[in-house]
């Protein structure tokens, strides 16, 4: 669409999608700035990379991870589905074993709520009320972007 529509040119959207396996295994595509994050015993892990331009400033070390959170380029997207005829997809195999949660993110909870808030809602809360309280956090913060996020219970 944004090929064939000059209005629309440079216009993309982020992909992120989840394949369970397993009960210790799941398969992800991977594609612009969504997330996702696996809640385990010893914290919050970022499963995905970004593919911002400011992530890339950051894996660089040209900026720190800190002043990353407020750069005037952080919405910049390096790939998105649509802006061009081809995109190259991350796809990769990652455990699940002895995880409890696994999150799916648009940047639009993760750019409004930090990741230490996020953990600490998604270890101690309810499915529902992590969901309701994750919400109204990246609201009561700006909620500057389309929010869109998915919570997964892990645990038997």
């Amino acid at each position: 669409m944004a090929q064939e529509n000059p209005k629309l040119k440079g216009m993309g959207t982020t992909l992120t999608v989840v394949y369970l396996l397993d009960d210790e295994r799941a398969c992800a595509a991977h594609v612009g700035d969504s997330r996702i994050y696996l809640l385990q015993s010893n914290g919050l892990k970022k499963i995905t990379r970004d593919h911002s331009y400011v992530a890339e400033l950051v894996r660089n070390k040209e900026i720190s991870p800190e002043e990353a959170v407020n750069h005037q380029h952080k919405n910049i997207i390096m790939r998105a589905v649509g802006a061009e005829p081809y995109v190259e997809v991350d796809s990769f195999e990652f455990l699940t074993s002895g995880a409890k949660r696994m999150l799916l993110s648009s940047d639009g909870l993760t750019n409004m709520v930090g990741e230490e808030e996020i953990e600490n809602i998604l270890q101690d809360s309810s499915l529902t009320f992590a969901a309701d309280s994750l919400m109204e956090k990246a609201l009561a913060a700006g909620g500057k972007d389309n929010i869109s996020f998915i919570i997964l219970d892990l645990e038997d």
